[in-house]
């Protein structure tokens, strides 16, 4: 539960403004709006990336500021958009840390462990091989976004938090992506959210969508509620073209100009 939160990066100029948010475990929600309406921002807050300066976010009751870092490990995985990458390692030894959270920095990895994480490099398309002897900082940026799927996904938490994760991957791993993300919502009951530019994987793929502008919500509600006209003129200033395809959820949204031949 998001309670009245505000946060921002400077004292007295704050990002989101009095937020409250109440959300479950199963639901997929998306967070649409422009660039510098505080998507971002949000989900650092979040995970106390960045501390809120006043409000509160709780989960099952915790206050998650004062979790203790393991704890907040197991309650909440975020990847982040145009990550840095980390210190130099191995692949596979960075994907492992997504145990941390069960195991400490100093646990052993058993032999169960080694195989759940090839396992999950195979899942994301990862070489078994290139994992040992490749390093995190040789990857492409797509590559790394699968990387970092992978350590979510051994971490396990209750709560995903994912920055335009569809960012860098081509559309083989973005329907993986979008299966993945199906997968922890409807069959493991993880609450996910997702700030997200494409409109047409927030109209086909989340539960309910949150539209921001200037750091408040504007609109909260189902997909076909939420991406309407008036609302998306109002804040985006220039609606995309929508089209309605009779085997697609909703609506289909393209871009001004290419939909219409524009600059053919």
């Amino acid at each position: 539960m998001v309670e009245n939160l505000r946060c921002g990066f400077f004292p007295g100029r704050p990002v989101i403004h009095s937020l409250s948010l109440e959300a479950a475990g199963g639901e997929i929600i998306g967070l649409v709006g422009p660039n510098g309406s505080g998507k971002s921002t949000l989900l650092r807050c979040l995970t106390n990336w960045l501390p809120a300066t006043s409000g509160k976010i709780l989960i099952d009751g915790r206050e998650v500021g004062a979790m203790p870092s393991r704890d907040r490990a197991r309650a909440i995985g975020m990847l982040v958009q145009n990550p840095e990458h980390p210190v130099p390692m191995p692949v596979r030894e960075f994907i492992s840390l997504g145990y941390f959270s069960r195991r400490g920095w100093f646990g052993g990895e058993s032999p169960l462990d080694r195989d759940a994480v090839d396992r999950t490099m195979q899942r994301f398309g990862l070489d078994l091989k290139a994992g040992v002897n490749c390093r995190v900082d040789q990857l492409s940026g797509g590559e790394f976004q699968r990387v970092r799927l992978a350590q979510i996904h051994l971490q396990d938490p209750s709560i995903l938090l994912l920055d335009e994760p569809t960012s860098f991957l081509d559309w083989p791993f973005q329907s993986m992506l979008i299966r993945f993300v199906r997968e922890k919502a409807r069959q493991e009951k993880r609450l996910v959210v997702m700030a997200i530019h494409d409109l047409n994987i927030a109209m086909a793929l989340c539960d309910r969508v949150l539209m921001l502008r200037d750091g408040s919500v504007l609109a909260d509600g189902p997909p076909k509620d939420v991406l309407r006209e008036d609302l998306l003129q109002k804040v985006f200033g220039h609606p995309p073209a929508i089209h309605t395809i009779s085997h697609f959820p909703g609506r289909f949204f393209s871009t001004p100009g290419l939909a219409e031949g524009e600059g053919s």
